[in-house]
């Protein structure tokens, strides 16, 4: 008799333990997926944005701002080439 009422509890934490875990590796690899998704797309946001800033220094697209320390730093939009 105890050994029955064993073996149901064990079957019940066997089925509950299978049930967790068939609904964990999904939600886990969704997870995995829409973080590597959106870590490329801002990826390519950021060279897409560098890249086309990289095309525009030697056309007079940029406006200078000097420093106090004789450098200077350029920004959109001017008529100087930075």
């Amino acid at each position: 008799m105890k050994s029955i009422k064993i073996q149901k509890i064990m079957k019940k934490k066997l089925v509950v333990l299978s049930l967790a875990a068939v609904l964990a590796v999904p939600a886990f690899l969704f997870i995995q997926n829409r973080s590597n998704n959106s870590c490329s797309l801002i990826m390519e946001n950021v060279e897409a944005l560098a890249n086309d800033e990289v095309k525009d220094l030697d056309k007079p697209v940029w406006e200078r701002f000097y420093r106090e320390d004789g450098g200077y730093n350029c920004a959109k939009p001017g008529n100087e080439t930075c």
